[in-house]
């Protein structure tokens, strides 16, 4: 098995940088980083103090890039891709409506669930269609659509 040593180099210093327990990602707690030197005498304690106060910064780098992905991840699953990126870019404002191409799935459950799920799912069905109802009132037809 080659070694640093194999390749010139005659000292490395090994860094973890764990998060707090609020900024764990998944399972991604920390960031493991080394840096190694050719120098004949390896580093001095100047240099590996520099080191620490410089090497997090890349993990700050690291965590934030992990925590993104994880964010569009989630956004993209809950609210959709083009609806996720939106939220996430700020472009999207409370208040602010947009026409979008939607389709509603309809499916009558009441009719094949069994008693106990079919009158809770009725009671939601009519909440949905008050719900419906009141939203049309604020709806301006389109007159290219009739």
């Amino acid at each position: 098995m080659r070694t640093i040593a194999d390749d010139g180099q005659t000292d490395c210093v090994a860094f973890v940088h764990r998060f707090g327990a609020r900024s764990v990602i998944a399972e991604m707690d920390c960031v493991y980083s080394s840096r190694v030197t050719a120098h004949a005498s390896g580093f001095a304690e100047a240099e590996v103090a520099a080191l620490r106060r410089v090497v997090p910064l890349p993990a700050l780098d690291i965590k934030c890039v992990s925590q993104g992905r994880s964010a569009r991840t989630l956004v993209g699953v809950y609210l959709g891709h083009d609806a996720g990126d939106k939220v996430l870019s700020g472009r999207i404002s409370r208040g602010v409506a947009e026409r979008i191409n939607a389709v509603i799935w309809y499916s009558d459950l009441a009719a094949v669930a069994p008693e106990p799920e079919r009158s809770a799912l009725v009671s939601v069905a009519r909440y949905a269609l008050r719900g419906v109802g009141r939203a049309q009132e604020f709806v301006t037809p389109d007159p290219a659509h009739g």
